[in-house]
């Protein structure tokens, strides 16, 4: 019989490939391969030391991208670039490569969010393949005092540890068993990715060469092979959701802070996971080491260093800054390189800030619409006749992203001139004060 942490729930199984309602007592554990999740109840104490945990993390430790991050640039120079991408993917990617300067937006930063479920993941061959690899660590690191002296425990220091007087095994996030270095660390990704970890779990192994991105001429240049992340060829993992949510994209605009809402007015759901990750023997990197062997450790791929089971770069502390070596970059880093040490345990579903439901694009153009034309105008210029057109019946198609793009090029916030767009409106004029009235104070602004 496979053993399973208490806290997951008992019922409210549903199978993730047809969501199919289950009942675990019908179950072959020896033979079932399916993957299911299950709500955590907001009433029960696993739900609240998790969430407990996340605000605690968004109060204590704040995050903020850096300014032009490669990965974000390379990333955004990738889909203006890809024929597949939507005008509106197109147009946040155009503007994100403007991050800093005159016009782009800031780097991306942590704000309090409003979680919408958390989900625990039942998927019985990953957790079996997980819990052999953690037995194996328990016996190989004893519980003596002496396991893991120079790794783990004399190591890493959390961001935001968070403890409370729970008897739930979540009590002391995000520690679960530091003998072992067992831990819950927070992985930001896309639903869509979300889909193909929660099936086949963690796979190092597929992560691919990065680019290099100039941050001062904005030119993406392709470096020699085995060009991977800051700690090499892994999994990345943060214990501070705050800086997780920073690599949170809209899956609508893909762009990391932005207005999109769905038809009835909500934000569009982000995910992240909140995983279970085995330490294990730590390779712990200094902020001096990375300096010195940043090119090394970038080309090391996830079959190298068998020795270690993971890197850790440990965040910035003000009371060791004057010390190289006992510093490492601004928030702590876990790559982890094996897929039998990690499981992804919890689906976190939330949007940033309040889950309010705002009003739509199309209704804000009507409402500007119906504004100016309840006044007398007296030789409506031919740009306004023109963009009221072709908004009304942008608005009868219900083509979101086009109208969205409408709407950013008649306010000149749209470098790009959409298809079958007129020429922008004339800041002085009626109808551009009445749009953007209506735009300014919504989520569209742009």
């Amino acid at each position: 019989m496979v053993t399973t942490p208490d806290y997951w729930p008992g019922t409210g199984w549903t199978r993730i490939a047809t969501k199919e309602a289950i009942d675990l007592s019908e179950i072959d554990e020896a033979t079932d391969s399916h993957q299911y999740w299950a709500p955590l109840d907001p009433s029960t104490e696993a739900h609240r030391c998790i969430k407990g945990y996340i605000d605690h993390c968004i109060l204590a430790k704040p995050a903020q991208s850096s300014l032009r991050e490669i990965t974000r640039m390379n990333r955004a120079g990738d889909l203006t670039r890809d024929p597949k991408s939507t005008p509106l993917i197109r147009a946040a990617a155009e503007r994100r490569l403007r991050e800093g300067q005159d016009g782009g937006p800031q780097p991306p930063r942590s704000q309090p969010i409003t979680i919408r479920s958390i989900r625990v993941v039942r998927n019985l061959p990953l957790w079996q393949w997980y819990s052999k690899t953690r037995d194996g660590l328990l016996a190989a690191f004893p519980r003596d005092g002496n396991a893991l002296r120079a790794g783990f425990a004399s190591h890493v220091t959390w961001s935001a540890p968070h403890r409370t007087d729970s008897a739930c095994a979540l009590a002391n996030l995000p520690e679960i068993d530091r003998n072992i270095g067992e831990c819950l660390l927070f992985h930001g990704t896309t639903e869509e990715k979300m889909g193909y970890i929660v099936v086949g779990g963690f796979r190092p192994d597929l992560g691919i060469d990065t680019n290099n991105f100039d941050n001062m001429s904005g030119v993406i240049r392709i470096t020699k092979p085995h060009a991977y992340g800051f700690s090499g060829q892994a999994t990345y993992f943060s214990d501070s959701f705050g800086k997780t949510m920073t690599y949170g994209a809209c899956p609508k605009c893909l762009d990391y802070e932005c207005g999109c809402r769905r038809e009835d007015g909500r934000q569009h759901s982000r995910y992240a996971i909140l995983a279970r990750v085995l330490l294990g023997r730590i390779d712990h990197k200094f902020m001096a080491r990375h300096l010195l062997d940043q090119k090394k450790y970038r080309r090391t791929a996830f079959h190298d260093k068998p020795e270690h089971h993971s890197v850790y770069t440990k965040g910035y502390d003000v009371t060791s800054w004057y010390n190289m070596f006992q510093t490492g970059c601004w928030t702590n880093e876990f790559a982890v390189k094996r897929s039998q040490f990690m499981y992804p345990e919890f689906i976190i579903e939330y949007v940033p800030g309040r889950d309010d439901q705002g009003p739509t694009l199309p209704a804000l153009v009507r409402q500007a619409i119906t504004k100016y034309r309840q006044r007398r105008h007296f030789n409506q210029s031919k740009q306004t006749k023109d963009a009221l057109r072709t908004l009304e019946a942008a608005v009868e198609r219900g083509d979101l992203t086009r109208l969205l793009n409408l709407v950013h090029w008649y306010l000149g916030k749209r470098p790009a001139k959409p298809e079958g767009a007129t020429d922008k409106l004339k800041p002085d004029s009626s109808f551009y004060k009445d749009l953007n009235a209506a735009i300014e104070t919504s989520p569209y602004r742009g």
